[in-house]
């Protein structure tokens, strides 16, 4: 360990490493949101920017909530900490204002925004958890250069009810898309939780537009006296073996990996989802040129790769006995 941190508490130094984690990621996804004219990107680097905020309010209420009482505090310096993460909300709520009236400006047609869709731009995507609820097995891909190859897959379990989530405490896991929201170790959570959880966004804007209600949807790992649970046993969250939970951690980026929730994966040949994905760019410029033509719709709103086919398929299918991967 340096000199300069030994006198350093565990809690300060976490919070110095999650200072560097945030810059990272930020200055990533910033440069990838520049060149490509995203403003998701942007948000996304927005929201690691509150990361970056909360570690250093951390790093200071830590250091500051450590010290011993005074005559000015005589009860100590512990609300420092409270201080800190309401000056967090307030930053997130100035933030999320901010990025709503950029993309209104945009839904309205103000300026020329197009999105250039490059390969270096899905590569800050990182990873994809795809989750087949009729087998039981999360899949990950990782991103090549823009196109998907499968890594990893998993036993999983899910909710004892099944699945389609649509109120609170139903016990069902969701079905959507979504993405991992922050990473909690297992030293915070009870034993039920191993190794830890990775919280994700259910529900979402479109859930909520549903009426769907619920909340606290989290990969998880399992009690450390259990391997595996059975294959419908938690109250709607995603659960893995503890090792394999560990494995994926890996390739997880919290507020940048997306996880798919699907009925079923349907695995078709790799002609077969070419001509199929052909089909529905072909039916999208249609519909782009009607609404168009009918509601002054600005075309800037729609990346390239959704206005003309590439030569050659954007997303490469894991195949398997001549398959190739597909959702329903």
């Amino acid at each position: 360990m340096p000199r300069s941190l030994r006198g350093v508490s565990p809690q300060r130094r976490i919070a110095l490493v999650s200072v560097g984690a945030a810059i990272v990621l930020i200055g990533i996804k910033v440069a990838a949101g520049l060149a490509s004219g995203s403003l998701g990107l942007l948000s996304e680097a927005a929201h690691s920017g509150t990361d970056l905020v909360a570690a250093l309010l951390t790093f200071f209420a830590v250091g500051v909530s450590g010290r011993p009482a005074d005559r000015g505090h005589p009860y100590g310096h512990g609300k420092a900490e409270h201080l800190s993460a309401l000056g967090e909300a307030v930053i997130l709520m100035a933030l999320s204002v901010a990025i709503a009236a950029t993309a209104s400006a945009r839904l309205a047609g103000a300026g020329d925004h197009e999105v250039d869709a490059a390969w270096y731009v899905f590569a800050v995507i990182g990873s994809v958890i795809v989750i087949d609820a009729s087998r039981s097995r999360v899949y990950v891909y990782e991103n090549d250069r823009g196109q998907p190859r499968l890594v990893a897959d998993y036993y999983s379990t899910l909710g004892k009810q099944g699945i389609g989530k649509l109120r609170e405490g139903d016990q069902k896991t969701p079905l959507g898309v979504y993405h991992v929201t922050a990473q909690i170790p297992g030293s915070k959570l009870p034993d039920l939780y191993g190794w830890g959880a990775f919280p994700i966004n259910y529900p979402n804007d479109w859930d909520r537009r549903l009426g769907k209600t619920g909340y606290g949807i989290w990969l998880h790992g399992v009690p450390s006296e259990n391997y595996v649970r059975a294959p419908r046993a938690s109250d709607g969250c995603i659960a893995l073996a503890n090792d394999e939970i560990a494995d994926l951690a890996k390739r997880v980026h919290p507020g940048a990996t997306p996880v798919v929730i699907a009925e079923r994966v349907e695995w078709v040949t790799p002609e077969a989802w070419r001509a199929e994905r052909e089909g529905f760019l072909r039916q999208l410029e249609a519909w782009r040129r009607r609404a168009q033509a009918r509601y002054g719709i600005h075309t800037g709103l729609y990346p390239p790769v959704m206005t003309r086919p590439p030569s050659r398929p954007s997303a490469q299918r894991h195949q398997t006995s001549g398959g190739s991967l597909g959702l329903t």
